[in-house]
């Protein structure tokens, strides 16, 4: 059994993954990123009671794995900086129409202090 992921030149790019669950009870969840970011130092991944965390490594596969099944809006993956300042974060873009490509590491964007 295999997954498909669209191919894009992001900085983080998920490159495989599975939420997986037979007919005996057998459950897995999986995804694989590749970064190409030097600020990012560390990535968390599962929800919370679940969550794992494991270290940036560039151009290396870093894969995450439960013996669990849920669901990728459970991910709730993010990718920080080494002072804990969130980068990326795993989802559908913030608008209306949504394509299946378009689930992936998005940038997060500093929200202005100042009155606009």
């Amino acid at each position: 059994m295999s997954t498909y992921y669209f191919h894009n030149e992001d900085p983080i790019k998920t490159i495989g993954g599975i939420i997986y669950t037979d007919d005996k009870g057998r459950t897995a969840t999986v995804l694989s990123v590749l970064l190409n970011d030097p600020q990012v130092s560390y990535l968390e991944v599962g929800p919370s009671g679940n969550r794992l965390t494991k270290k940036a490594e560039l151009n290396v596969p870093i894969t995450f794995y439960w013996d669990k099944s849920f669901p990728w809006n459970d991910f709730n993956a993010k990718a920080f900086n080494e002072y804990g300042k969130v980068l990326y974060e795993y989802r559908y873009p913030e608008t209306n129409h949504i394509r299946s490509e378009d689930l992936k590491w998005y940038p997060v964007l500093e929200k202005s202090t100042q009155g606009d």
